[in-house]
């Protein structure tokens, strides 16, 4: 079947054309490859195994069929799969990303069951293969005014007090906490701005 371009998925997932590409081709021949929806399953799962233990995955259940559409369905899979774990989406998001694809609704369950199960596994192997930094989930701030210090007799100053809430790889939560004066908190707004400034002119390039 001819390619025509990447489908406008709903999900949060963006994933280059290659990926799209292979995830349709996988789609189109899913009848031929997959006589039933527990061999699509067992693909799936191969795939996450064979990955978390470092192995290549076994598909000899799958004799018969053009090696170029397992491999290149497989390196799919896993690079789906593993974009979900480090979103840490949930199971609709997951279930989504297929139904967004035309995949029958139940290999779309099946392969979002697959992830549900092993997500933890996968995020853990994340953290492992290397060092992502925390994402950002809220701030909160308070202002306070400092009339009198143990150190001072008056002060008279204003003091942010800044807390980020963040999110780990493994999926836990932390937060980090900081004061500071009018002067460093503007200096700080200044710098975001300015990165959000780059962000945007390299989105737009």
């Amino acid at each position: 079947a001819e390619y025509m371009g990447e489908p406008a998925l709903s999900s949060i997932m963006e994933l280059d054309s290659e990926v799209y590409r292979a995830l349709s081709l996988l789609r189109e021949q899913s009848s031929d490859i997959f006589s039933d929806t527990s061999r699509f399953e067992r693909f799936v799962r191969n795939s996450v195994n064979g990955l978390l233990q470092s192995q290549t995955p076994s598909f000899g259940f799958l004799q018969g069929i053009d090696p170029y559409i397992v491999k290149t369905g497989h390196s799919a899979v896993i690079t789906t799969i593993v974009e979900l774990a480090r979103q840490n989406v949930d199971f609709l998001a997951a279930k989504s990303v297929l139904t967004d694809l035309d995949f029958p609704d139940d290999m779309a369950q099946s392969f979002a069951n697959v992830f549900m199960t092993e997500k933890q596994q996968l995020r853990l192997y994340l953290s492992r293969v290397g060092c992502p930094l925390p994402q950002l989930r809220d701030v909160h701030w308070r202002f306070d005014y400092i009339v009198k210090t143990q150190h001072a007799e008056k002060q008279n100053s204003p003091l942010y007090n800044v807390m980020l809430h963040l999110e780990q790889s493994d999926g836990r939560a932390r937060s980090v906490e900081f004061g500071c004066s009018m002067e460093q908190l503007q200096d700080l707004v200044s710098i975001v701005r300015d990165a959000v400034k780059q962000l945007e002119e390299q989105s737009r390039g």
